[in-house]
């Protein structure tokens, strides 16, 4: 090999062994120093070095190098590959936006008015059942302030989001963003669940079989949704 021809079918190694050119740049070190490996148009070298993929995983959706630098890097600038953010589509963007902005709106109502009917309940039963509504709500709002912390963090990354998602993943800031959305989520599960028990309870403590006619069975089965 002599910096751009190979002699005799043969590759010379740095350590001067000499190894088939069959065997140059096949992901396998022949040479035994890595140099067969070394400087090859096939494949691309991970950043940290700890790895090399084939050129046709470059840019491809998918990240293969440890740091991401193989969809993050200049190689990617003009490709027609998805642009990694946060949240990936403007559609998405618009959807998460405009369910946090009326979530946060109609819980806040919903929580303000059970605080300002505290004390004027009846019965116990009516303090209960709006109890589990404000625990809804609760749960509810907590998806919606989730939601509006991701559209916040995704437009406050952009495109930069690429070069710094191991940042953000591993970052005290998604944990807590991710807390919140398995808080609210369960939480309003929980409280719809108990709700529905309640009020199947309550019911059947009020009525009798014989009262389970067609009419108050649609209105039993209304009451419970």
């Amino acid at each position: 090999y002599n910096g751009s021809s190979y002699y005799g079918g043969k590759f010379t190694c740095d350590n001067g062994v000499c190894i088939s050119t069959s065997k140059v740049c096949d992901y396998l070190n022949d040479c035994g120093d890595n140099s067969d490996e070394a400087v090859c148009t096939n494949r691309y070298t991970c950043d940290d070095s700890s790895s090399t993929i084939p050129i046709t995983k470059t840019c491809d959706g998918t990240f293969d190098c440890n740091n991401n630098d193989d969809e993050c890097g200049s190689q990617c600038d003009n490709s027609n590959t998805v642009k990694f953010r946060i949240i990936d589509s403007l559609f998405y963007r618009v959807i998460a936006l405009t369910i946090a902005v009326l979530s946060i709106v109609v819980n806040v109502a919903s929580i303000a008015l059970y605080c300002k009917g505290i004390g004027s309940h009846k019965t116990i039963s009516a303090f209960v059942n709006d109890s589990f509504i404000g625990l809804i709500a609760l749960g509810d709002l907590s998806v919606g302030v989730y939601m509006g912390l991701l559209f916040a963090y995704d437009q406050s990354y952009g495109d930069t989001y690429c070069e710094k998602r191991l940042q953000w993943l591993s970052g005290e800031t998604c944990d807590l963003v991710g807390a919140l959305s398995t808080f609210g989520s369960q939480l309003s599960l929980l409280s719809m669940t108990c709700l529905s028990a309640f009020r199947i309870t309550s019911l059947k403590t009020m009525m009798t079989f014989a009262d389970f006619g067609c009419k108050n069975m649609i209105k039993f089965l209304s009451l419970v949704v």
